[in-house]
């Protein structure tokens, strides 16, 4: 949730008034080993549950995993598709990532010209919105219409040119109004819709709570960090503003070594776990942030330097300057071209960064398959085979889960999402240029169970990265001078390939990454927050009308919902004797960097994604700084005091 930090940072500097993400009552649940239930009558939130239906009028706690019962004592009807509106539609009618509300409406600063980064901030009759703030250019491939910067390429409203709109039933493709897959907005999208949820999967599973914990790195791998060209990272804040150069953060993680023999520039800290062969190798380094080597070796032939910590398991040598504290074991060795201006002896444990292991992983396949029969697509009449060879070069998708056999499409594909989608495709993605964005007040959660083959591709946007996310199952994705990457990407068991100089606005988690070009990556810090969704409650569509059941399912309190299950402590309020440890996300109070989720630090009480700037010290956005107040004057700031 936004914290008083953040919520300064907005309503002081800002003057406005935000509804933040998640500002909903707590749904509480006395079974404190599972979370709080999901809004599905047959508590499919507990993660010990066998799967099965309900079967006796006790509430044995497995949940149903048909859509309707079959005549037992406990008799609920279950939900006959994955989506139910929200519990009260007109509390979160400005509950999008980059909404806020002006004058009793809700509109996206982002976009809007008349609210313009703000209430009431006013762009010229000759400047557009373009991520909230006023320009006179848009950016490249853009151009202003009625002071909004459009893409005539895809934009139905202004295609081909300015006011140029799309009738009914056309989408606009490749600049041309073409025949386009539209359909009716169902009714439980009031709000922008309900948080997109898997809880038949994976227990209470939710899309923005699997964002944020999968996508902390501007760059994450589970085997070595191998790169012949330069890698720089950076960050930015897509809430506060658009990319600009020169704000902090942008960490790299990998489970093997980082080995490189060109300059790499992180705007963040660098992790290696504990099980590389050869640990941290470099030729030349700027690490911005901390450096924490789990592995046998820590070296560089060209001067690196670290501007934090560094945290060295074993052994450090070449030339490495640490400006601020090495700590490294008694035994560790250090090499004579080390510099640092303190030293601690103590023991060193750097876990995996990126979680790779078969419990972390996104579990792609299975979440296309349980929605290949489970999905919305009856609600609003789409074919599963709907783009297979089909004519249609454009999907127009309004909240819900919906679900694709694959796709073959000739030409140019946009997919376009309006509300809180998700979209699962259980087979390969082929098409001559592929588009898919998610509207700036929408998110879009894309999910293949197979491998993307495209000449060109456009992959959310520059602008607002942290609302698009994509999960590959497939061997490969390549990303060349044709691929716009505006969003996060995780790619598992496969592997990116970076072959052409590129730039790429939010993150990448894969298997395996090799970089074979020059490579910048802007790390979005949005998506730190995008599992804040994930705490607006859910209607129950059909509570349990049991009367012998004294605990229905809908949101309860059930004292003894495991009952049957593998819990060896079923009724003893399922305190978990050794509970898992829980680490504080972006924005959350922390008293050290031990409490933070790695590779977040504790500045000044809260969780960043980088060390924050004191009074005085440059700036770029308001989260740059410890005060969460950075004053702008044109194309620089200083952090004030708050």
């Amino acid at each position: 949730m936004l914290n008083s930090r953040a919520l300064l940072t907005l309503c002081a500097v800002l003057s406005l008034t935000l509804i933040p993400l998640g500002c909903s009552d707590d749904v509480t649940d006395t079974d404190t080993d599972i979370p709080a239930d999901s809004g599905d009558p047959n508590d499919s939130g507990n993660p010990n549950d066998s799967g099965t239906p309900d079967a006796t009028p006790d509430d044995s706690g497995t949940p149903d995993a048909d859509a309707d019962d079959s005549g037992n004592p406990d008799a609920d009807t279950g939900p006959t598709n994955p989506t139910e509106p929200v519990e009260d539609p007109d509390r979160f009618a400005c509950a999008g990532e980059y909404q806020l509300i002006c004058d009793e409406v809700c509109t996206s600063p982002k976009v809007d010209p008349d609210n313009c980064g703000g209430c009431g901030n006013v762009c010229g009759e000759n400047e557009a919105c373009s991520g909230g703030f006023c320009m006179q250019e848009c950016r490249p491939g853009e151009n202003i219409c009625d002071r909004a910067c459009v893409d005539f390429q895809t934009d139905n409203n202004n295609c081909g040119g300015c006011g140029i709109a799309c009738g009914e039933g056309e989408g606009c493709v490749e600049s041309a109004c073409v025949p386009a897959l539209t359909f009716d907005e169902p009714d439980f999208c009031a709000g922008g819709g309900p948080p997109i949820r898997f809880d038949e999967v994976d227990g209470d599973l939710c899309a923005g709570d699997v964002a944020e914990e999968t996508f902390r790195w501007a760059m994450c791998t589970c085997s070595d960090s191998r790169f012949t060209a330069g890698l720089t990272t950076d960050a930015f804040d897509s809430r506060e503003g658009p990319y600009l150069p020169g704000s902090l953060g942008g960490s790299v993680g990998s489970n093997g070594d980082f080995n490189t023999n060109s300059f790499v520039d992180i705007g963040g800290s660098v992790w290696l776990g504990p099980n590389g062969s050869m640990g941290f190798n470099a030729a030349q380094n700027t690490i911005r942030g901390e450096l924490h080597v789990g592995g046998p070796d820590a070296t560089s032939s060209a001067l690196t330097t670290v501007n934090e910590d560094a945290f060295i398991a074993r052994s450090i040598g070449g030339s490495i300057a640490i400006e601020k504290r090495l700590t490294i074991p008694q035994s560790g060795i250090i090499g004579g071209g080390v510099s640092y201006n303190d030293l601690v002896r103590a023991p060193v444990s750097v876990p995996d960064p990126c979680g790779c292991a078969e419990d972390e992983r996104v579990p792609v396949e299975a979440l296309v398959a349980q929605r290949s029969t489970f999905n919305d697509n009856d609600v609003i009449g789409l074919q599963p085979n709907a783009l297979m060879g089909s004519n249609y070069n454009r999907l127009e998708l309004p909240c819900g889960q919906y679900y694709l056999d694959g796709i073959s499409v000739g030409g140019e594909l946009v997919i376009h999402a309006t509300g809180r989608t998700a979209l699962f495709i259980g087979g390969d993605v082929d098409a001559g240029r592929l588009v898919i964005k998610a509207a700036p007040d929408a998110e879009l959660d894309v999910f293949i169970d197979g491998a993307i083959n495209a000449s060109g591709m456009e992959l959310g946007s520059a602008n607002y990265p942290a609302n698009t996310r994509f999960y590959i199952s497939g061997e490969r994705l390549q990303i060349t001078s044709d691929v716009l990457v505006g969003g996060f990407i995780y790619a598992y068991p496969g592997r990116i390939q970076i072959v052409d100089n590129v730039e790429i606005f939010g993150g990448l988690f894969a298997n395996e990454i090799q970089i074979t070009a020059p490579v910048a990556i802007h790390y979005d810090r949005q998506v730190q927050r995008s599992g804040d969704v994930c705490e607006i409650p859910v209607v129950d569509p059909d509570p349990d009308p049991d009367p012998a059941d004294p605990n229905p399912d809908a949101g309860d309190t059930d004292p003894d919902p495991d009952a049957g299950d593998t819990d060896p402590n079923p009724d003893a309020g399922d305190t978990d004797p050794e509970p898992e440890p829980v680490c504080s996300s972006l924005d959350e109070a922390c008293s050290s960097s031990g409490d933070c989720c790695a590779p977040l630090s504790c500045e000044e009480g809260f969780c960043g994604t980088a060390s924050c700037r004191t009074t005085t010290q440059p700036c770029v956005y308001n989260s740059d700084c410890c005060s969460g107040m950075c004053a702008r004057s044109g194309d620089s700031g200083i952090c004030i005091v708050g």
